[in-house]
């Protein structure tokens, strides 16, 4: 008795298989560059004790330390203990997001210098809609009249609510 066996199906099953394969790949790549060339911080962190997931070296070079040190570590052990950070990273652990916040205060590598960032800060959700990670990208503005201005306006706006 002889069988013969539609292959149609596989063959179109495998193609749509190796396009989200190579779709996913370039997606990888991308990030991957993006988080070897940008000149801004960049910052991925769990949800529960902020342990740093992956980074890249401006945000290692802002903090202080390699990136190599960083991994794994809780964020606020790093000596990332600004006023408000962790209050943010709680909220944003619940599915909050915050875009250009300014925080300013003094790290544990350097405490002689005050120093400034403006942060945005967002959840990452897994397929089934919980927080897995959080997602930081910050930039030092430590010196930028501008945005001393913006800093002020920002403190007088986060004071009062």
């Amino acid at each position: 008795m002889i069988q013969a066996i539609d292959v149609t199906d596989i063959a179109l099953a495998r193609a749509v298989q190796g396009a989200r394969e190579a779709q996913l790949y370039r997606q990888w790549a991308e990030l991957e560059a993006i988080y070897r060339h940008a000149p801004i911080g960049l910052l991925l962190l769990e949800p529960k004790e902020f342990r740093v997931l992956k980074l890249n070296e401006w945000q290692a070079k802002i903090i202080g330390a390699s990136v190599a040190d960083l991994l794994g570590m809780p964020l606020m052990a790093a000596g990332f203990e600004l006023v408000g950070v962790r209050e943010m990273f709680e909220a944003v652990a619940r599915g909050q997001s915050f875009t250009n916040r300014i925080f300013e205060g003094r790290l544990s590598v350097a405490p002689e210098t005050v120093r400034r960032w403006v942060v945005s800060v967002a959840p990452v959700y897994s397929a089934n809609g919980q927080v897995e990670a959080i997602t930081l990208v910050s930039q030092e503005v430590s010196g930028d009249i501008s945005t001393e201005k913006k800093g002020v306006r920002a403190r007088e706006i986060a004071l009062s609510r």
